[in-house]
């Protein structure tokens, strides 16, 4: 059985597509829980009545715990052999799950992951990858879920084994991280595992204005510089490679949230200092893309000549590129 986690919160406007996705699966052995962190919409009814009509869903309700609290309720309650996480914005082919399945069965891998399909407004964008079944090892299955990511969302196109989430060490979401949780969660995976399931098939789609950044959520996104150093921790046995991708990651973030603070909370001078800091964490050395080195030079030496140049492309590409 597969056990299908997907945390909910104000989401009433695309909930009913993806539930709906996940009713129609040709794979018919799944629970789908769905956890309703307190919202104040309409998504709580929804998710009952989906839970009236189809003995799969299970409804779990919780009080504004945050995402990875949500998320490791699922977890903790989850009765499946295998587990994966789909958001309430998103949808699934209705074969997804039987494809996975088959797939994991023939191979005998404890992960898999397939493409997904990203869309954005009239545009269909899938990501690079192999256009053929590979079995990859963790540090190569890392460094193509990276290169493969548009999104910043590391889990939903992806099932695990529920044991490499609950045999030996306990991998569960940190509550304090809001962003890159999912990353942090997918390497320490795929660390645990033997070999990890390459599809080159799409069955996942991202919709993305269901996953704008928005800087409301100022303060959640400055919890993801901690986990990308958490991360960067896990991996620094690995390749130069794998390592100055997560390096980059971590200046373009710190990079848009000084943007931010710069336009939207100039009185916060303590934190611009903070993440003006940053700025020289990593040597120049240590990257690789050209243009944000670029960047990163000027704002060591003004945050203001920094905001006149580049300032408005920055907020707008993270206006574009989701969560």
């Amino acid at each position: 059985m597969i056990s299908i986690i997907v945390p909910v919160y104000n989401s009433e406007k695309h909930l009913v597509r993806c539930l709906n996705s996940l009713c129609s699966q040709t794979y018919h052995r799944l629970e789908i829980i769905l956890i309703e962190d307190g919202s104040s919409d309409a998504s709580r009814s929804i998710c009952e009545r989906y839970c009236k009509m189809d003995h799969r869903f299970r409804l779990i309700i919780t009080n504004n715990v945050g995402i990875s609290a949500a998320r490791n309720v699922g977890v903790l309650s989850s009765q499946g052999d295998y587990i994966g996480f789909v958001h309430p914005g998103d949808w699934v082919d209705e074969d997804m799950f039987e494809q996975l399945m088959t797939m994991l069965d023939r191979y005998h891998s404890e992960a898999i992951v397939c493409r997904y399909t990203e869309e954005i407004r009239d545009q269909l964008i899938s990501p690079p990858g192999p256009e053929v079944v590979r079995l990859l090892s963790p540090e190569d299955a890392i460094s193509l879920m990276l290169v493969q990511n548009r999104t910043e969302s590391f889990l939903c196109n992806k099932l695990f084994s529920a044991s490499l989430f609950k045999s030996g060490t306990m991998i569960l979401f940190d509550q304090n991280l809001h962003l890159y949780e999912d990353l942090d969660v997918c390497c320490q995976l795929y660390f645990k595992s033997e070999s990890i399931l390459c599809m080159p098939e799409s069955r996942y789609h991202y919709m993305t204005e269901n996953h704008i950044w928005k800087k409301e959520f100022y303060d959640n996104y400055l919890s993801g510089l901690t986990a990308l150093l958490k991360i960067l921790d896990r991996l620094k046995e690995q390749s130069t490679q794998l390592l100055w991708r997560i390096k980059e990651m971590y200046a373009h973030l710190n990079l848009y949230l000084i943007m931010v603070g710069y336009k939207y909370k100039p009185k916060e001078k303590s934190q611009l200092r903070e993440l003006k800091y940053n700025l020289y964490r990593f040597k120049l050395s240590e990257l690789n893309d050209v243009s944000l080195k670029r960047k990163i030079m000027i704002l060591r030496i003004s945050i203001s000549i920094g905001y006149s140049f580049f300032g408005h492309s920055i907020l707008h590409k993270y206006n574009e590129v989701k969560v």
